[in-house]
């Protein structure tokens, strides 16, 4: 009996140091804390989740847009790029699901004068893109878009 008040004393006692070193060295005046990430903060970041998930928030995102406007995405997904009906060129961004077989495209509008193909990576490159979503319908077409959108190569 008495060696298992003892193990009850060592564990409160671990646990109290503990906490108290984890408060001396968050509340010192001079500690070095963490670098705050300087990244754009997102609302959904979709990617970091598997193929699967992120097609049914993206068919989510085409069947109710209106929920989603100026909200922040973070994509990540293949360069891929689509002229529409006027002949203008529209930069986007290609996400498969797990199989592969059902993919879907965002369009993006990258912030900057950026002119293709000089300041954009080739067509099939792994890229991320962060931005503002919108959308745009013709007749039942919803077009989706990520709007004043920062582009990176890799994920």
């Amino acid at each position: 009996m008495a060696m298992k008040h003892i193990k009850k004393f060592i564990l409160i006692f671990l646990s109290v140091g503990i906490v108290t070193l984890a408060f001396l060295y968050t509340h010192q005046p001079n500690a070095v804390k963490p670098e705050q990430s300087k990244e754009t903060e997102v609302d959904y970041d979709l990617s970091k989740l598997s193929g699967n998930v992120v097609y049914s928030q993206v068919y989510a995102m085409m069947t109710n847009p209106e929920e989603y406007v100026d909200k922040t995405f973070k994509i990540s997904g293949i360069f891929a790029l689509g002229k529409d009906k006027d002949g203008n060129t529209m930069y986007g961004c290609i996400i498969k699901d797990a199989l592969g077989c059902c993919q879907q495209g965002i369009q993006f509008q990258w912030e900057g004068n950026h002119k293709y193909p000089d300041d954009y990576p080739d067509l099939g490159t792994e890229i991320t893109v962060v931005g503002t979503f919108s959308y745009q319908k013709d007749g039942n077409i919803v077009s989706l878009l990520l709007k004043n959108a920062e582009m990176k190569v890799g994920s």
